[in-house]
């Protein structure tokens, strides 16, 4: 799983840094590299990594690796990247009851309801974890049905009841995966399926730029 980051701006007149997205493969890389050279005693009397030594044995071995040679620059932002990743697990592992360590496979462990629990009140972590990631790699939300209360009058009465008796309206919505809606159909009788609200976003008159 890479993430996308755009070269800035730093000054004005100057061009901006032709820069391509870190990948999966791009971080385990220079991850691995990291450990060797801390493992080599390369470290400073700060326990970091001069830009000499980044920039002398790190960086030549990386780019020779990949696809697209990074910089010292795209260096420090993935460093940064590592840092909030780092705090992350330190906080779920501190936070949260449920989950262990396989020392072998390296990886959090936790039973799938421990685990639907955490997503569901961080839905931000789907899009950065290894586990989940490849099941929602180019989905950009999710769409559910509810029936809200509706207040109808006459023969529009009987369209409006759904299965459970109730005078309602099917609405359909769509959200990402901070939780923001993205699109809400309503208006749809209570008693029609949800199939046929589906439909409409689909196939109907107005394009809502999803593919069905």
């Amino acid at each position: 799983m890479g993430d996308s980051q755009q070269g800035n701006n730093k000054g004005k007149g100057k061009e901006k840094e032709n820069y391509e997205s870190w990948t999966m493969d791009d971080t385990n890389e220079l991850l691995h590299l990291l450990v060797d050279a801390i493992n080599s005693g390369l470290r400073d009397a700060n326990g970091s990594l001069s830009k000499q030594n980044v920039e002398r044995l790190i960086l030549p071995r990386l780019n020779a690796k990949i696809r697209f040679p990074k910089t010292y620059n795209n260096y420090l932002n993935r460093m940064k990247w590592f840092k909030k990743q780092y705090n992350k697990m330190s906080t779920l592992m501190r936070n949260n009851s449920g989950f262990g360590w396989d020392p072998i496979a390296k990886m959090f462990t936790a039973s799938d309801e421990v685990w639907k629990d955490y997503l569901k009140s961080h839905p931000s972590l789907i899009r950065e974890s290894t586990r989940f990631y490849p099941d929602f790699k180019d989905c950009i939300g999710a769409i559910d049905g509810t029936h809200i209360p509706a207040m109808v009058r006459g023969r529009d009465v009987r369209s409006y009841r759904n299965r459970h008796g109730k005078i309602s309206q099917n609405v359909l919505a769509a959200c990402n995966f901070d939780l923001e809606f993205m699109y809400v159909l309503s208006g749809w009788e209570g008693s029609a399926h949800d199939s046929k609200l589906l439909n409409n976003v689909c196939f109907g008159t107005l394009d809502f730029g999803l593919e069905c």
